[in-house]
């Protein structure tokens, strides 16, 4: 499939911004005694500057934010530079802010976990402005949203001084509220299509949230992980991510063995996300096939709540729900059987879904590869020919049509 037949929101990049808190940092609310401080409160129209630049040491970029709504869970605040591309109205920031309020929010803490509440208020905080990327037209990568656990602490004791010192995430208003990017109309910004996103970017949020302030561990969860659970959340929100799996179905770096479990922040991290969307939903329906339908959702805070933050918290869930002598290893090589046979029942298939009978994997066409921990290639031979040579740690699994 051309790149250019694909729908612009297939190329969304979503990510999660490396974190981990160390011994001795304390959330925003606390003070040298450990006490609970009230931090400032704001009001609709009033503005604050924030720090965009997550990875600068010196003179990070800013924003001038206004907020635009002022919610019961939620603050939305808009870009109030003149020169910003989206001037985003407080009219046109209020159905985020109730979309938030009134379905995401519900949804991500029934389903996934608590909320922080480091600066007391109450409320998330979005920034909507034009993420720096490197987006130059249709069919190219942008950044939807991101979230950075570093917004939880006091700059008093980060490395980096890139702290908004509040529960925070990130949503981009250009290109992701565009209706038509071959004609973009600045004016008139369909603020739905950030939606999924702002499911996406809570669900690290509360990754976060529980893995390093509620458990104390100050571990982050492994970020195919925690990708897979942002996805998730983000097919519980508005359905089948059509758009993630005919990117899968498209990918050059798919076709050539790319690695769930190797995240690349690179040209290759759409591959990571297709992945990470499918891996989520295959383990889904396995467990609504094992214990009923809606079980699977139930995996996902299960994950979460897991003292591990990575692939053992799956293969515990696994082993509880599914089968107790399945390793993740057998699971991973079930998955990528499943996105070949999509049976309609057993380990080779998602239940019988509708959606993701669209899966079509792409067969490896080149010779001898290296493949990464987690990676697959799909291979046509005939009944003469059998693949030799492989090493120590690759499995081959026969499939016969």
């Amino acid at each position: 499939m051309d790149s250019e037949e694909l729908d612009p929101e297939a190329y969304r990049i979503n990510p999660v911004i490396p974190f981990e808190p160390v011994a001795g940092q304390e959330p925003v609310n606390f003070n040298m005694d450990g006490e609970m401080q009230v931090q400032a409160t704001y009001q609709v129209n009033d503005t604050k500057s924030f720090i965009v630049d997550k990875e600068s040491l010196t003179s990070p970029a800013t924003v001038t934010g206004r907020c635009a709504y002022n919610g019961t869970h939620v603050q939305v605040w808009v870009d109030n530079d003149a020169n910003a591309k989206v001037k985003l109205t407080n009219a046109q920031a209020k159905p985020i802010g109730e979309e938030f309020d009134n379905k995401i929010y519900p949804l991500v803490t029934n389903n996934f976990g608590v909320a922080p509440n480091v600066d007391s208020d109450g409320k998330i905080a979005i920034l909507c402005f034009d993420i720096a990327d490197t987006y130059s037209g249709p069919g190219t990568g942008y950044t939807a949203g991101f979230f950075y656990g570093g917004d939880l602490y006091k700059n008093s004791q980060l490395s980096l001084q890139n702290s908004n010192e509040m529960e925070i995430f990130y949503a981009d208003t250009y290109p992701t509220m565009i209706k038509n990017p071959e004609t973009p109309d600045y004016d008139d910004p369909d603020v739905t299509k950030v939606y999924s996103t702002l499911a996406h970017e809570f669900q690290h949020m509360v990754n976060f949230n529980q893995n390093c302030l509620v458990e104390g561990e100050k571990k982050a969860m492994d970020t195919w992980l925690n990708e897979a659970l942002s996805l998730a959340a983000e097919q519980m929100y508005n359905g089948t991510q059509i758009n993630r799996i005919t990117y899968y179905n498209s990918s050059t770096a798919i076709q050539n063995g790319h690695s769930l479990l190797s995240w690349q922040n690179g040209s290759d991290v759409l591959a990571n996300y297709s992945l990470s969307y499918l891996f989520s939903q295959y383990l889904r329906t396995q467990i609504d096939q094992a214990k009923g339908s809606g079980e699977g959702i139930k995996t996902y805070k299960s994950i979460i709540e897991d003292p591990a933050e990575n692939y053992v918290a799956v293969q515990n869930v696994i082993q509880t729900k599914i089968d107790s002598k399945l390793t993740f290893g057998q699971f991973m090589t079930n998955f990528r059987a499943a996105m070949l046979l999509k049976a309609d029942s057993g380990p080779y298939g998602f239940n019988n879904e509708e959606g993701f009978d669209t899966i079509i994997t792409p067969l490896y066409t080149g010779g001898t590869i290296d493949l990464k921990g987690g990676g697959a290639v799909v291979k046509s031979i005939t009944n003469e020919v059998k693949p030799t040579g492989k090493g120590a740690n690759i499995t081959y699994l026969g499939i016969y049509n």
